[in-house]
């Protein structure tokens, strides 16, 4: 296939790698393959323990796979053996539905394929684990580059005992994937987490993408802390596409949503970090240290240290007297109840209407707890008193993208009232 080079690239297809980019690495299943590989290689081929560490790195690292490596350096083994071993007894279980990650690619009218090194069964399985398994027009698996063969069909010129494995990051692999997905590289953004599958990608010819990474590396065009980034880094992907939602989203900016900010920190370090991060003027009220403890400091510390005795908690903690009450603090802040009742009042704020973002699971839960609708913010797995779970703040719209409807179904009565839609901590 020949293709025709753009200064100005428009984008046609995405193409996505799986392990590791369209999940994130701390599911758990990358090392649960890599021991998977180093058990098939010390029981089914009988290689020596003390050195298939190191041999499995090696063959990696050489030829992109480990069993790829293990094909090129003479081992013989079936190739369904190997993948129902390896990916077999993964732990898919850690794998959860992604609504966020789903809506993003639904909303984007562009190709969509999956070009990965995995057998088909074990991306299949991914991919619905994920809820996205119709999110993509074609999967680009081991099979497609090593479909199976009838060797009494196959002539000795056209074997190539040289490469018995295709796999990124060879160059063939992507050949062999632009001609499968006929695809023109060059209006196309690969995504992967590998920086070696990048650089190739990138020679021959595609936009490429890091994922996994917040800095970009030789050969990368972008890069992306995680997948669920795509509409922060990429937003000319939705808007060039639908000029209607560039208008309601124009317009949505212009409705008032109350916002608050509620901290454990002082007034001046909550002012100086939403200061840096260009965002003054976007809240109604902060609500800090200050906020929650107006006259904590109306005693000298001296005379307080005088006046009280130090409790020994550490010697409490280590051998518990229940005879002994644990002392109150006199600093009201999260994750106490006392602090969120004091905000709810303070702020005449209606938990039961209102939308709390945090980090931290101890404060979720008393939020919870109190009658707030939880997000939990920095993962993407829910736990306990979790309403949602959203891996990045900038993933707002793609997890509550019903608040944007009901600004645009409301628009008339919020023009005219100019009343709250909803109430959101932050």
């Amino acid at each position: 296939m020949e293709f025709v080079n753009s200064s100005t690239p428009r984008y046609e297809c995405l193409l996505f790698d799986l392990d590791d980019t369209l999940y994130p690495l701390s599911s758990g299943l990358s090392e649960a393959c890599a021991n998977n590989i180093i058990e098939f290689m010390v029981e089914k081929l009988g290689i020596d323990e003390d050195g298939v560490v190191e041999l499995n790195q090696i063959l990696y690292k050489k030829y992109g796979t480990s069993m790829a490596g293990l094909k090129a350096v003479g081992y013989e083994f079936d190739n369904d053996e190997y993948h129902r071993f390896v990916h077999g007894r993964l732990p898919y279980e850690n794998l959860r539905p992604d609504p966020v990650l789903r809506n993003l690619l639904l909303t984007l009218p562009l190709r969509k394929m999956v070009f990965s090194n995995g057998d088909e069964v074990h991306v299949m399985k991914s991919l619905k684990r994920l809820g996205i398994e119709d999110c993509f027009e074609r999967i680009i698996s081991f099979e497609s580059l090593n479909p199976k063969v009838n060797e009494t069909e196959v002539s000795l010129e056209n074997y190539l005992p040289e490469i018995p494995v295709i796999c990124k990051p060879a160059e063939i692999a992507f050949e062999k994937a632009f001609d499968i997905g006929q695809l023109n590289p060059h209006t196309t953004l690969f995504f992967d987490d590998s920086i070696r599958n990048i650089q190739t990608g990138k020679a021959m010819g595609l936009h490429t993408v890091l994922v996994g990474k917040s800095e970009k590396m030789e050969g990368s065009d972008h890069a992306l802390k995680s997948i669920h980034n795509m509409k922060e880094a990429f937003p000319k992907l939705w808007s060039e596409s639908n000029n209607k939602e560039s208008e309601r989203i124009g317009y949505a900016t212009q409705i008032s949503i109350e916002t608050s900010v509620f901290t454990n920190a002082d007034k001046a370090h909550a002012a100086k970090i939403i200061a840096r991060l260009g965002l003054d003027g976007c809240f109604e009220r902060i609500i800090s240290f200050e906020t929650l403890n107006p006259n904590i400091n109306t005693e000298s510390p001296a005379a307080v240290m005088e006046s009280r005795e130090i409790f020994d908690i550490i010697s409490y903690t280590a051998n518990p007297d229940t005879s002994i009450k644990l002392p109150k603090t006199p600093v009201i802040c999260k994750p106490f109840e006392g602090a969120f009742e004091h905000v709810f009042k303070m702020t005449n704020i209606n938990p039961h209407k209102t939308l709390f973002f945090d980090d931290s699971i101890r404060n979720i839960q008393t939020g919870k707890r109190v009658g707030l609708h939880t997000v939990w913010v920095g993962t993407s797995h829910k736990d306990e008193g979790v309403d949602i779970a959203l891996e990045h703040i900038h993933n707002i719209r793609e997890a509550l993208p019903e608040l944007w409807e009901a600004v645009d179904d409301k628009t008339e009565e919020i023009r005219s009232k100019q009343k709250v839609a909803i109430e959101i901590i932050a």
